[in-house]
């Protein structure tokens, strides 16, 4: 029977305590790639719900419009040189002079400027989307007789106006959240202008 010196002990003990530490980093780099790639794979599913869910509320847009409003029989051609922001209402705090009904409906259908649109909307736009191209296209979608409080009409019952109907279309072109899309919708909004009738 052979006797192990203290010596020989000395180096089993520390071979196994090497192997041990061995198995124990390997076992921590395991944990920790299946730690990242857990996020990165919620962080896609987080990326892919946004996206769906921001399709989703363009179709219910665009689905609710045509429902809605009817479009005109033809189609206006003239630019306007001001377009209400959604606070707007027969001229009150923050707009400029209102559109008379005869400006309203011969407003272009498309055009491209933000120029015409409330800052409100486009600088919060303009800084989500780094790198992107926004190009803003407004539709005209026709006119009919609304309630509104406060309307100043002159013919009774005086909270009856006319109102214009637009939509505004917000496309990004290089937009790094699709950057396989080419021109992508990023929002639509409806637009409702009363006018005395």
């Amino acid at each position: 029977m052979r006797v192990h010196s203290p010596n020989e002990s000395g180096q089993v003990l520390l071979m196994t305590i090497i192997v041990l530490l061995i198995l124990s980093f390997l076992g921590y780099l395991a944990m920790a790639y299946g730690g990242s790639s857990a996020r990165m794979t919620f962080q896609q599913s987080a990326r892919d719900t946004a996206n769906q869910l921001s399709s989703l509320a363009v179709q219910d847009a665009i689905q609710w419009g045509n429902t809605h409003i009817a479009f005109p029989p033809g189609i206006p051609a003239t630019k306007p040189s001001y377009f209400y922001n959604q606070s707007c209402s027969n001229g009150g705090i923050g707009c400029s002079t209102p559109f008379s009904a005869s400006q309203v409906a011969t407003s272009s259908p498309i055009w491209d400027t933000a120029a015409t649109v409330s800052s409100q909307v486009v600088t919060p736009l303009a800084s989500s989307l780094p790198g992107a191209t926004v190009k803003w296209i407004m539709e005209y979608y026709g006119s009919g007789l609304c309630t509104v409080s406060g309307c100043s009409s002159d013919k009774a019952p005086t909270n009856v106006c006319r109102c214009y109907y637009y939509r505004i279309t917000a496309l990004a072109t290089n937009d790094p959240n699709h950057p396989n899309a080419g021109i992508s919708a990023v929002t639509q909004t409806l637009f409702k202008i009363p006018q005395p009738r």
